[in-house]
């Protein structure tokens, strides 16, 4: 999407599965201000947890996560813990889980 802002990994430190990337070593991206929402991955069982707990939907193409964009300070701080759970999976391989309300 134009616009948007990537989140990446050096190859080097890139040691998730490869269903932890978009492209490259992407793990996530930012949509432009005006939509606010992210595009990230997340192991299925995470990412299953996160829609049931309506953070997200899937993504119309990928089916990936889309997380909706955070409204207040509380909303941004659980968006904020997601994509930390992102960037484990995508740099270590690790699925830490999630709790979020």
């Amino acid at each position: 999407m134009p616009g948007a802002r990537a989140f990446w990994l050096r190859p080097e430190a890139s040691r998730g599965p490869r269903a932890a990337f978009q492209v490259g070593t992407e793990f996530a991206h930012i949509h432009p201000a005006e939509d606010g929402s992210l595009h990230l991955t997340f192991p299925p069982e995470t990412a299953r947890r996160v829609f049931q707990q309506g953070w997200g939907m899937p993504h119309p193409r990928s089916g990936t996560p889309m997380l909706f964009g955070p409204r207040d300070e509380a909303e941004l701080e659980v968006v904020w813990q997601l994509l930390l759970r992102s960037y484990a999976w995508a740099h270590d391989g690790q699925d830490v889980g999630v709790t979020v309300e």
